[in-house]
């Protein structure tokens, strides 16, 4: 009798700790593929914020080496200029290339990938910042750039990109790089949202999964 017994007790527990594995799989199969998509999104995201900022510094080092001084009779850029847009993608760029940095340094080294709720945390703020970077520089952008009285380098680069230039400034190809970074820019804008929003799920499945191992704890009878 006893030994029946023990057989229901020990076959009860086994019955448990196997719905105890399965509503573990679930969440850790679901966060492995979301692991996966957002890994793809900082790799995209961090390549965009490169080229971001590299045109943008590009087309900014080409006007500070030929913005020539209102003593010559024909500067190749106007006296009243604004740079405020070009200036923004530099910093948009150059946050959405840190965040996605650090993303991607909590994802490959062990130890920090381990910090499970930490990581899912750096993993929502990251793209966050890239996110509110970027889009405040395009609405910069697109604020100065749509001036009538004040010119951007792409404004006026657009402007005479016909003209064939055998020196710098080159203003075709400074107009091509220029609108480069702000396409990208806009690129990166649903790319840093899906970003947010798959480490915002993760998140919340990680929660879950705690919640889950913490009730499975309690819930679980003990065998004298």
């Amino acid at each position: 009798m006893a030994f029946a017994e023990k057989s229901q007790e020990a076959g009860f527990q086994v019955e448990i700790s196997s719905q105890h594995d399965q509503s573990q799989d679930a969440p850790q199969k679901s966060g492995k593929m979301f692991e996966s998509a957002q890994l793809a999104l900082h790799c995209l995201g961090l390549l965009c914020g490169f080229v971001v900022l590299g045109t943008s510094a590009s087309t900014a080092s080409v006007f500070n080496s030929t913005n020539l001084s209102s003593d010559f009779d024909l500067p190749l850029w106007p006296e009243d200029f604004d740079m405020r847009p070009t200036n923004a993608l530099i910093a948009g760029g150059v946050l959405v290339v840190l965040s996605n940095l650090v993303a991607l340094v909590f994802a490959h080294i062990r130890m920090l990938r381990d910090k499970r709720t930490v990581h899912c945390l750096v993993d929502v703020a990251a793209p966050t910042i890239g996110f509110v970077s970027i889009f405040v520089a395009i609405v910069l952008f697109y604020a100065v750039n749509a001036s009538t009285t004040t010119d951007t380098i792409q404004s006026w680069s657009c402007q005479w990109d016909f003209t064939t230039m055998n020196v710098k400034p080159y203003f075709s190809s400074v107009c091509k790089e220029s609108k480069t970074a702000l396409y990208l820019s806009i690129i990166l804008i649903p790319v840093e949202l899906a970003a947010v929003a798959l480490a915002t799920r993760r998140l919340l499945l990680h929660k879950k999964s705690q919640l889950n191992q913490k009730a499975s704890r309690s819930s679980s009878p003990s065998i004298a």
